[in-house]
Formats: C-alpha cells, structure tokens, sequence
C-alpha cells in the first residue's frame, strides 16, 4: 500500500496536464523547455515532468513578488 503512495505523491505529468497544473500557454512551456534546464524525462516521443521537480524547480527559479498593503 506505500508503494502506491509514493508513487501519487511524486505522479509524473503529461505536457498538457503541466499547461493546466501551471496555467499557462503551450508556447510559455515551449520556451521553458527551449531555454532553461526545465526538469524533463524523455521517454522515446513523449515528454514527462515529475511534480515534485517541477515545484521545485519553481520555487528555485521564480521570483515572488510582495505587495503592501
């Protein structure tokens, strides 16, 4: 039963549940995967993206920006 749990909370993501995940538009992934070191895995055609490593991918490379309130 842990072998399951392990495997959801780390579930790998298709090109197009990453666009929804994040929000943002094929062309944004594109780039991404064009011009940064977007954590990727390749499996022969298809494009797959660990959630975990994109969280954290994220938290590393996007900045946040504060309002005052």
């Amino acid at each position: 039963m842990s072998e399951k749990e392990d495997i959801t909370d780390d579930e790998m993501l298709s090109k197009e549940e990453l666009i929804k995940m994040l929000k943002v538009s094929t062309s944004m992934v594109n780039k991404l995967l064009r011009e940064t070191d977007f954590p990727r895995y390749h499996l022969g055609r298809r494009i797959l993206f660990r959630k975990s490593e994109v969280l954290d991918w994220l938290k590393k490379n996007c900045s946040t920006t504060k309002q005052d309130k």
